[in-house]
This record gives structure tokens, sequence and C-alpha cells, in this order.
């Protein structure tokens, strides 16, 4: 029977209760849901990391913002003020981030917003998997454990502290969706919804994933078209090759109110200049493949602490959640027997992206990653090669899918390949069996210095009998199925459970942090202190040195406290690279605070900088280098005097007497995208303002255009003649107001074309019906 016709007959049966499957499945996901993510919900543990340290406090900012209906271009608290809204990660523009930022109205950001967004998108996962497993033509009960398998899988529950990743994750399903539709549907109207929903995908900010589910596309379209299309090239290739156009260019299109800054910020930034070595740092160890059966055999990482051992595979804890590959024992199983058995002809090609997907996971030990590294356009952008796991984890699961689906047919073949499988299932079992009692036993105690821990040899038995725990689960599953001939809902409900309560054995304590933002963030003496201060005088703290931070990372943004450094995955390289000796540092950076350290304690304060420059001073003489190193090299200079000379790189249209000025500044008005300043001075020369130069800043010596010249490596300065004069620097928006009217024009036509679709279909089928 057809798929079709087995959603008929199922919907029939439930004809007495009048609810559509989808709700069934919707059911499903928000009950396990607030079973997986219970304690956050009651507010007993909180997420962690990213979340905490880079979303809290930069979406407070934004929101700070948006409530006064002003765009966040600039952030001036973390690393003396970088381009906001120009960085992809930001999600600014992302329609679902304003939902949940004012879902309390115009009251400061509470912390459960957040996490209530990440918990939405999950959600969303399952809705999206359910969609487009319909478009596969899978039956609506299997399509409920596609649904379960995929929000709660390895991948997602490690990412569950970084939204854009999820976010991302969440709607490559719906892209799926449109992108199959695309190519088996004549009209046009999917491909330009579906740019819509590409748009807003782009809009939530994870550039990397998204360019590796491009790459999956690709391959997809090119297996499509030679296996479903050979023979109906000519008619087919022009056609679908200007749908996908039309599809990506839409996506783009809708996204270009974040792009087209974006792009304009990306030369100036780290990101420009990476080495195949910084590219392919968060390459997956080969030994870590393992972990598809064994997730926690090298140990793990938690919100709480770890809840076997603590990571030791890699150097660093986050090598262990970037690399999100298990997807729980069952499912990979169902996966296999898909790959064996089921006779869908694309199954072959959610194998091989799930194949070249672990291959390209592996970065640098995968032999042939240099070759591509260096012909495919995007791979030279992004580090953590391990981030084509997220690619893995959705073919993977999809495969699983199609595993059930050929598992739970009717048929005397299936029942005898069935009996087939599980005898492998129990050499497997049998296997494990034996390497459980080998580690019981200490074999491998001391070998190859792996094992020398007591704590980790006992870590690595655990996981291997916990591996042969759900094995046997699997096993009985599939020997019961063996045994009966007809489809059940009390197997599939089984099936269901087994995976769940596995992907949440794996992954619950990840996510779950113990520290609540209040404690985190404390609204402390020390902060109500610098707050008063920063009303009568503007300047910046040093709130770290070595490991120390007497401000949590971004914490200024919460309290509008202006710090040196920051916590952000796009900084300025020039800023970056401003490297000079901590005095002169601070100095030229307007710290008129600087951390101090009581090594005997381990106490932290703040002291008072003896020798900082104000915001805004005047320098009546200046020196012209161009040279990076030879500009750094002069200003660490300590006879060099910063508060009179200052190094240009180039020189001025204007020529200085050389005289010692007379001169007077005052910041008449101070905000995130619009400087006053007052000069008074009866020499000519150049205002310098100890914020970092960015070519969007622009400037207006009294209500005329003036240049900014670069000054002292990565500060700003304007020539200004003798006299009074009122000089503004403000925040050029052009590129956010290109970026917005291509956003507005795509928007605009799409869904004209949309319209049109949808006219020129309905009056074929009413003509097809008068026929």
């Amino acid at each position: 029977m057809k798929a079709g016709k087995k959603d008929k007959a199922q919907k029939k049966q439930f004809s007495k209760i009048q609810l559509p499957p989808f709700l069934y499945c919707l059911a499903v996901i928000v009950i396990l849901l607030l079973i997986y993510y219970y304690d956050l919900f009651v507010q007993k543990r909180f997420l962690w990391d990213d979340v905490l340290y880079q979303w809290y406090p930069f979406l407070s900012f934004a929101k700070d913002c948006l409530k006064t209906l002003k765009l966040p271009v600039w952030n001036p608290y973390v690393f003396s003020g970088v381009p906001y809204l120009n960085d992809l990660s930001i999600l600014t523009f992302y329609p679902v981030n304003w939902f949940f930022l004012f879902l309390n109205g115009s009251a400061p950001l509470q912390f459960i917003q957040i996490e209530l967004m990440m918990v939405f998108h999950l959600l969303l996962v399952g809705c999206f998997v359910y969609l487009f497993l319909k478009e596969l033509k899978i039956d609506w009960q299997t399509r409920i454990y596609g649904s379960v398998i995929m929000a709660f899988s390895g991948y997602v529950s490690l990412r569950a502290i970084q939204i854009s990743p999820v976010s991302i994750f969440a709607w490559s399903f719906l892209l799926f969706y449109f992108f199959i539709r695309i190519l088996t549907i004549k009209n046009f109207s999917d491909a330009f919804l579906g740019g819509i929903f590409l748009g807003i995908a782009i809009l939530a900010s994870h550039p990397q994933f998204l360019l590796y589910l491009i790459y999956a596309f690709v391959v997809f379209y090119i297996y499509h078209t030679i296996v479903f299309e050979r023979h109906n090239l000519k008619h087919y290739l022009p056609i679908s090759l200007v749908k996908i156009a039309i599809f990506f260019l839409v996506g783009i299109g809708i996204a270009m109110i974040q792009y087209y800054p974006s792009l304009k910020y990306v030369p100036y930034t780290l990101r420009e200049k990476m080495t195949y070595e910084q590219t392919t740092d968060g390459s997956l160890l080969p030994k870590q493949l393992l972990c598809i059966l064994l997730p926690k055999f090298y140990g793990s990482v938690a919100g709480g602490g770890t809840d076997s051992v603590s990571f030791w595979a890699g150097p660093y804890g986050h090598y262990y959640w970037e690399s999100g590959i298990y997807l729980g024992v069952l499912p990979l199983v169902l996966a296999i027997f898909a790959i064996c058995y089921s006779p869908r002809k694309n199954k072959y090609i959610f194998l091989i992206i799930a194949v070249l997907a672990l291959l390209f996971a592996m970065g640098k030990y995968f032999p042939l990653y240099k070759f591509f590294w260096q012909i495919i356009p995007g791979l030279k952008r992004f580090r953590f090669p391990v981030r084509f796991l997220s690619v893995y984890t959705i073919s993977a699961g999809i495969l699983s899918v199609l595993g059930l689906e050929y598992f739970l047919s009717n048929n005397e073949k299936v029942r005898l390949q069935l009996k087939r499988f599980s005898k492998y299932l129990l050499i497997a079992l049998g296997t494990t069996g034996f390497c459980y009692l080998l580690f019981l036993g200490g074999v491998f105690k001391d070998a190859s210095g792996y094992f020398s821990r007591t704590e980790i040899y006992a870590n690595s038995q655990k996981q291997i009998g916990i591996f042969f725990f759900y094995l046997l689960l699997t096993w009985l599953v599939f020997f019961i199925r063996s045994q009966i001939k007809t489809k059940t809902l009390l197997l599939i409900i089984l099936v269901v459970i087994i995976s769940f309560v596995d992907l949440y054995r794996f992954g619950n304590k990840f996510s779950k942090g113990l520290v609540s933002p209040t404690d985190y963030y404390p609204y402390s003496r020390l902060v109500t202190g610098l707050q008063q201060e920063r009303q009568k005088e503007i300047f910046r703290i040093r709130t770290r040195e070595d490991g120390y931070m007497i401000l949590k990372r971004n914490e200024g943004c919460l309290w509008k406290l202006e710090a040196l450094e920051g916590y952000t995955s796009l900084n300025l390289e020039r800023y970056y690279n401003f490297k000079l000796p901590v005095a002169r540092w601070t100095e030229l950076l307007n710290a008129k605070y600087i951390i101090k350290i009581d090594t005997n304690t381990n106490r932290m304060s703040l002291a008072l900088n003896p020798k900082y420059l104000p915001r805004a001073f005047f320098c009546s003489d200046y020196q012209v280098i161009k040279d990076d190193n030879e500009i750094l090299n002069r200003l660490s200079n300590d006879s060099f005097d910063v508060s009179q000379i200052v190094i240009l790189e180039e020189e001025p249209e204007t020529k200085l007497s050389g005289q010692t000025a007379n001169s007077q500044v005052s910041i008449q008005k101070w905000d995130i995208d619009y400087i006053k300043v007052l000069v008074n001075t009866d020499q000519a020369g150049f205002l310098v303002l100890s914020e970092i130069y960015y070519p969007e800043w622009k400037a207006r010596l009294d209500k005329k255009p003036t240049k900014i010249y670069r000054a002292d490596f990565c500060l700003r300065a304007v020539f200004v003649p003798q006299g009074e004069h009122i000089v503004e620097f403000y925040y050029d928006k052009h590129n956010v107001k290109v970026g917005g009217l291509i956003t507005f024009f795509t928007l605009s036509i799409s869904l004209i074309a949309i319209v049109i679709q949808s006219k020129i279909k309905r009056k074929r089928t009413l003509s097809k019906n008068n026929n």
C-alpha cells in the first residue's frame, strides 16, 4: 500500500477524535520537551556557555536600543567598540528574535526569554521534520519518530547552549522540504516561497552551517538529476536551474538587510586572513568516530560538571560539544537497516551526504581536505570542520526514518530480512559483551597510557555496558517485529520511547548549568559605583588580566560600562593586533580603571590608572608612518608623547605650524551612534578620539563633512583649524539602508510572484474541472 493511501486509512481510524496527525506530533514533541527541559522551565537549572556569556548580554543591549527605536549599529561596551549590527551572529533582524525579546514588553530582558527561544526552535525542529518527511511520503507515525530523534539528537542537545546553530538546524528541514518540491513540482511558487524561508534562515545567523547545507543541496541536486531525470535532461535542467536560482537569489535578497552591511564588515575582521591551520582547528579526531556508538567513552562536559569523567580526548571542553555525533543506538541500527534493505532509491543520496559530511568533519585528518579547501568556495572562511556533523545528523536521521518505515512494512520478505538482521545484531551483542568482559577483567588497563587513570578506565567500561544494554533492547525490538505479522502502534511507541530515553540519558544534563544569570551577573556595589561615575565622565575599564576577570564576559552590555575586552566570534583585525605595553595600551584606550590582583589572596579590585588619556584630546603635532610595525614600535616608546603627537598613516591635506596649542576639548553628547565634541584651540591641530576606527563612522566639522584619519594605529582623528568648532561623529547607516531596500524589493516581488502563480494554478484547476 502506498504511503498516501496509508495516511488516508490512518486518518479514518482517528476520525472520531477529529484531530489531524500533525497535532499528535506536536503534542508528543511538546510533552517530551517539557520532560527534557523541566529544570529550565522551573528555573532550577539554567543554560550556560554562549547563551549566558554572549547572547544574554548582547541581546539585552539590542533590546535596550530597539525599545527606544534606535538601531544597534555599534556596541561600545566590548573591545573598546565594535560594529554590532554588522556581525552575522547577532540575530538583529531575525523575526523570531524580536518576538522573544519583547515577550515581556519593554521591561529588561529576562534570561528565561532566551531559554524559551532556544526551546521554541526545538519545537520547530519537530514540526519541520514532520513536514519534510511528509514530502518524502513517509507515514505519519514514522514522521513522529523522525521528529523525536532529530529534536533530541546528540547534535541538538550539545548545541542548546548556542542559539544560532539550533535555529538554522530547525530551518534546514523546511528548506529541504522546499528544495525537494522545487526539483519535483513544475510551478515556480515553491521557489519564491522557499526563498523567503531561506532568507529567514540566513537571518538566523549561522553562515557556516548554512554553507554546509548548501553543499548538501548541490550533492542532492546532482544525484537527483542523474538518477531520476537523466532521460529528460533537455527539459529538466534549464527549468530546475532557474527555480534553484530563484530560490537562492530570493533568500539572499531577503537577508540583505543583514548581509549587505556584514559583507562590508568582514574585510576588517580576523576572519579575512585565516590560514589552513586556523581553519582546520576543531577537526573531528579519528578516534572520536567511536562516539557514534559510545558517546561518552572519552568522558563528557556538562553545565553542572561532567556526568561521566572530564573529557580527555581533546585539549578543550568545546571539542566535546562541537562533536555532537550521537544519534542513539536504535536509530543508528535502523539507519544501517535502511542502507541494507530499504527499496527507496533516495536512501543512497542521504548515505552519500552522511559519509561526505563525516569525512569533511575530520578536516585535517581527511587526506583530501586540503585539496577541497583550496577549490571549494567558503571553506577558507570558517574554523571547526567538525560542524559538518550537522549535515551528517540530518542525513543519518533521515536514513533512520527510512529504516523504521521499512521495518514496519507488512510483508513476508521484510520479516525474513528482519530475522537475518537480528542474527547480525546477536553477533554485535556478543562482540560487545566480550569487550565488556575484557574491560571488566582489566585487560586494557594502562594500555598505551589511555587508561592509566582508574576513573577513566571505569568510565570506559561503563560506557561499553550502556551500549550493550541499548543494543540488547534494539535486538529485542527487531526480534519482536520479526515475530509479528502486522504493524502495531505499541511497537512504534516502544521504538520512540527507547530512542528518546537513550538520547535523554546522553544529553539531558549537558545544557543545564547550576549558576543563575542573577548570580553570574550580580548588580554589585562595584557596578553601582562605576555607573555613577560614568555619568560624570566617559571612560573605559580594563577588566581582565591573565585568567582573572573582575567583570564577566560582555557584562558591560548589561550595565552600560565600556570594557577593553569582550567575547565574540568576529573581532576587528586592527584592534586585535593593537599590541602595546599594557601601560601605553590602557593610556591610549581611555582606561581610567584597571584590574588589580592581590597574588597572596587572589582577590581582585579596580585601581585608578595613573596615566590615562581622556576620550577626546587635542594634538598640535603629527607624524606620518605607513608601516604598521613601525607605528606600534613608535607608540611603545616611553619617550613618545602620545598626548601631543598623533601618528597618521597618510599626509593630511593641511600642514600644521608645529606650535603647541592651548586647547579645550569637551564631549557635549555621547551615544552609541553619535558623538558631539566642542573644540576651542588657538592653533590648528588634530582632535583625537579614543574610539576605534571603522569606515562607517563619518564626521562633520561645523556641519560640513570632514575626513576621519586612522590615528595611532586604530583610533580616529579629525583636523580642526584654529578657533571654536563643533565636531560630530556619526555612524553612517547607508549600508543598512541599501540592504533594507534590497530586502523590501525582494520580498515584494516574491509575494507578487506567489500571488500570480496561485491565480494561474487556480485558473488551470477550474479549466480542468470544466473540461
